[in-house]
């Protein structure tokens, strides 16, 4: 049946095979075939002659090596070759992996009769790689754009064009070089250079074209190029307050957005009466600014032009702004209410009051002053801002005129006020003064405030410090509708070392004892210190890197290094090599008890190795919460030793490739792998990575292969360490194989051109009935696969372990279950065959056999005692009667020994286990007995 669908496939297939074929010839053959690098192509070749094929075989021309085929029934592949369909139909599928699959393959079929042969040529086709680059360079001034595009590996030669916004570049603007490079593997590189005057083109993007016999359509790759844009011209001004009380500056700021390539920029004040110099700034965003500036009330009512010049622009672009004009009209005096003055009343002895300065005009800006009969303002008057205020209790020496002007550049404007004052005979009456407490930290200090506020008279405060604490004190005094406030300020340090208690003692005429209020002071937590040690590499030495960090409330510790048993203090030039890095403050949070303010400070320090190798090194740490120093110290130590492991790799699946992985861990520094072949030529596609852990760096390299590319082979790993020696290691691929596929059930075999077929027995309407399959060899797994001989579906096969698994029939077995079966169990190119005769037997014929066994073997039971009773009752006749019966009985017993005593039935079933001839052997020996008796 098989061959018959094939014959007619292949005559339905003939118009796409070779036209040479003649009438009579027995092989149809396609004889050119074209295939492309890195996939697949179909080789064909198709018997259709009557004669018996013994074998048939695909060879390279010049070759003895059979590459695919049929030994009879067994088939063969090898070297990316597919099994054929079947030994008339030699069609195949080869992997193109290499260039050296080019060439003439013979196609042979052998008969008893005749050897026939026919050849196919296979030319091997390499798509190119394509690569574009862009580069920009400035020749006498103008700037050129080279566009590079290549077609590298291609066999044959492709073909290389350009298109610019679909069409041909124009060669009034544009010029293309063409390079070639032929390889000794037989493929060729084309590099194709187009370069043109960036101000001439207009398109943001070109493609390149490559054609190539092996695409199916031209591969376009699209480069952006750059092209001149015209800027963006915007103009604003705005005002500058300036720094440290100079003058304000009005500032115009003129922006040209998104030029390429950068405008320049030009001023002109007063229609181009005067030039200006100017301040230029640019971002990444091809954007420039161009800023002057003139003091604030200067130029006023005058014309500044921004002038932009650029290459696509045909004219410059001019914008022009008018500087603005200001006017001081008035200043008055007023109440807080709004009611302007001229003259004001007061009393002497009652509490102070403030006037506002109002002054009205459109200056951005101005200033004030204040005189009194031409002189400067008495004790007691002050002028802030826009407030002329006069401090309480009031004085006669406040009286007088007073004129305050405001003025800004050239404008000014100025008011009179007449100050009159009363003179006042009254007392005041004693009043006893508030007093609050209160506590408020800040980042450097604590700070207690006790005041005493609205007292008649003025009360005193002062402070009570427990033994031990210093602090800043200050007193501040107010007055204040004929009342008196004093306030007694106490600084102390952020952080103490120790709880205290301080008082405020409040002292007025009204206390007979001083009135007290006891504030407690809480001490600092103790700072957090933490010791770290590592090993870092400089110009190829090795350094202990010590990092001592401390946590405390602020304000930061102070941290300094020492060497243990030596006074001498590290970082500061007195030892050879060692080198402070410096400090680093970090602010962690506020502590949610305490309210402080957390700071991290930490301290990093570097020696060399090779000098202070098992040298201990102290961290001290001050700080105000610490009555003493604290310290921590730190033994140096040298690195471990790296770790390093090669291994192979032989993932399970359909991968066809094998991994040597080699990994690297140290935390002596960085290292490169490499991967070496036994011809010591280095593995150039390697798949490797590499990272830092901590303080390890590690990094691993693998190379795939194929199994039999390497196999007995020794591959090396060359370890290359960055501050230390080149260490390797080998890993050895090893000789794989399968000798056999065998049945672990109870089997019997027999064999028949040369296959054996192990013959396995499974009881009729049973299910998941079990046939144990092992492999033998020394592979590490593999994968079994089991079908019908008749091409039917593949049956489940079950892994138990490596080398085991089991072909499981889940449903009941019936007689459409018996038949032929083979199994293939492969390991990468490895691969063996099994093939299995099933029979399936019925339960009803087992019980018939069982029956005629056990009636057999019941009647030669009873035949053998029989025999024995009458050998027993002849020993006791008389011996006249024994005489005279002796030659008959034994003639009968003879007689009756030599006719068989089975039925016909039992003259065709023999004993289990027994042929026919063996039983006729059993009754001659019971004869034998009974005649020697």
């Amino acid at each position: 049946m098989g061959p018959s669908v094939l014959m007619i496939l292949g005559f339905l297939l003939s118009p796409a095979l070779s036209s040479d074929m003649q009438d009579g010839d027995r092989i149809i053959f396609e004889s050119s075939v074209t295939g492309i690098l890195g996939e697949d192509v179909y080789l064909r070749c198709l018997y259709t002659g009557n004669e018996s094929l013994l074998n048939s075989f695909w060879k390279r021309l010049g070759g003895s090596k059979k590459l695919a085929g049929y030994n009879g029934v067994r088939s063969m592949n090898r070297e990316g070759f597919s099994a054929p369909a079947s030994a008339s139909n030699l069609t195949v599928k080869l992997h193109v992996d290499s260039l050296n699959a080019e060439g003439v393959y013979t196609c042979e079929f052998s008969t008893y009769e005749d050897q026939l042969e026919s050849h196919v040529s296979l030319t091997v086709l390499v798509r190119p790689d394509v690569n574009v680059e862009t580069k920009e360079e400035t020749v006498d001034g103008t700037q050129y754009q080279s566009v590079s595009c290549t077609a590298t590996n291609a066999k044959p030669a492709p073909h290389i064009s350009w298109e610019i916004n679909g069409n041909a570049p124009s060669a009034d603007v544009f010029s293309v070089q063409t390079e070639s490079a032929n390889h000794a593997n037989g493929t060729l590189s084309l590099a194709s250079v187009l370069r043109f005057p960036t101000q001439l083109n207009d398109e943001s993007s070109v493609d390149c074209l490559v054609q190539h016999p092996a695409l199916s359509e031209p591969q376009r790759t699209t480069a952006q190029v750059q092209t001149f844009v015209a800027p963006k011209v915007t103009m604003e001004t705005g005002l500058d307050p300036g720094t440290g009380g100079g003058r304000a500056l009005r500032v115009v700021n003129c922006t040209a957005l998104g030029g390429r390539p950068q405008p320049k920029i030009a001023w002109i004040l007063s229609g181009g009466e005067n030039t200006l110099s100017a301040r230029e700034r640019s971002d990444d965003d091809h954007t420039l600014i161009s800023s002057v500036s003139f003091p604030v009330g200067s130029h006023e009512g005058e014309d500044v032009t921004c002038v932009v010049t650029h290459p696509k622009l045909t004219s410059p672009i001019e914008i022009t702004q008018t500087l603005p004009t200001y006017i001081l009209s008035s200043v008055q005096l007023v109440y807080p209410n709004g009611t302007a003055l001229d003259e004001l009343p007061l009393d002497e002895g009652e509490p102070g009051m403030t006037l506002a300065l109002k002054v009205q005009g459109d200056v951005p800006s101005y200033q004030t002053e204040c005189t009194k009969d031409d002189s400067s303002l008495p004790d007691g008057v002050e002028l802030e801002g826009d407030e002329l205020t006069f401090r309480g209790p009031i004085a006669q020496r406040y009286a007088g005129q007073y004129q305050c002007q405001a003025s800004f550049s050239k404008h000014k404007a100025s008011t009179q006020l007449d100050v009159s004052v009363k003179p006042g005979v009254q007392a005041p009456t004693p009043v006893a003064p508030i007093i609050s407490v209160k506590t408020w930290r800040e980042l450097d200090s604590v700070t207690v405030e006790c005041s005493a506020s609205d007292a008649v008279p003025a009360p005193n405060v002062s402070w009570s410090l427990p033994p031990g604490l210093t602090a800043a004190e200050a007193l501040n005094t107010t007055s204040l509708n004929g009342s008196d406030s004093a306030t007694a300020t106490l600084t102390l340090p952020p952080c103490m070392p120790e709880e205290y208690r301080v008082q405020c003692l409040v002292e007025h005429q009204l206390f007979k004892d001083p009135e007290r209020r006891e504030i407690e002071l809480s001490a600092c937590a103790h700072p957090n210190i933490t010791v770290q040690l590592s090993v870092v590499w400089r110009q190829g030495s090795a350094y202990s890197e010590a990092e001592c960090r401390v946590e405390s409330v602020r304000p930061r510790a102070n941290i300094s290094w020492h060497l243990l048993g030596d006074n001498t203090k590290l970082g500061h030039g007195a030892d050879g090599g060692v080198e402070l890095l410096g400090s680093e403050e970090q602010d962690v949070g506020v502590e949610p008890s305490m309210e402080e303010q957390v700071v991290a400070v930490s301290s990093v320090l570097q020696l060399p190795l090779a000098e202070h190798q098992g040298k201990t090194v102290v961290c001290v740490v001050s700080h105000q919460s610490l009555l003493e120093p604290e310290r921590r110290e730190i033994q140096l130590q040298a690195p471990d030793p790296p770790e390093i492991q090669a291994l192979l790799v032989s993932e399970r699946g359909y991968s066809p490739l094998v991994r040597a992985v080699c990994a690297y861990s140290s935390e002596s520094g960085g290292a490169n792998i490499t991967w070496l072949l036994p011809d010591n030529n280095t593995v150039a596609s390697v798949v490797s990575s590499s990272a830092r852990e901590g303080s390890k760096f590690k990094a691993n390299a693998s190379y795939e292969f194929r199994l039999p590319l390497h196999q007995g082979s020794a591959l090396t790993c060359l370890i290359h360490q960055k501050y230390g020696n080149m260490e390797r290691r080998v890993v050895t691929v090893p000789w794989y194989y399968i000798s056999s596929l065998s049945v672990m059930n109870k089997t019997t075999c027999a064999s028949g051109d040369g296959v054996v077929v192990y013959r396995v027995a499974l009881q009729e309407h049973l299910a998941h009935q079990k046939i144990l399959l092992q492999v033998k060899g020394n592979v590490p797994y593999s994968q079994i696969v089991c079908s019908s001989k008749d091409g039917g579906a593949a049956l489940q096969v079950r892994e138990t372990s490596a080398l085991t698994s089991v072909l499981e029939f889940p449903m009941a077995v019936s007689k459409r279950d018996a038949g032929q079966y083979v199994c293939t169990a492969s390991f990468h190119h490895l691969s063996t065959n099994l093939y299995i005769l099933v029979e399936v037997t019925d339960n009803a014929v087992q019980h018939v056999a069982l029956i005629i066994i056990c009636f057999t073997t019941a009647l030669a039971i009873t035949l053998f005692l029989g025999i024995t009773l009458c050998v027993f009752c002849k020993r006791h006749v008389p011996p006249v009667e024994k005489d005279r019966r002796k030659k008959r009985e034994s003639l009968a017993t003879l007689t009756s020994l030599m006719q068989d005593p089975r039925s016909p039935e039992l003259k065709k079933a023999a004993l289990p286990g027994v042929k026919g001839q063996q039983y006729a052997e059993l009754v001659s020996i019971v004869l034998v007995q009974k005649t020697t008796v």
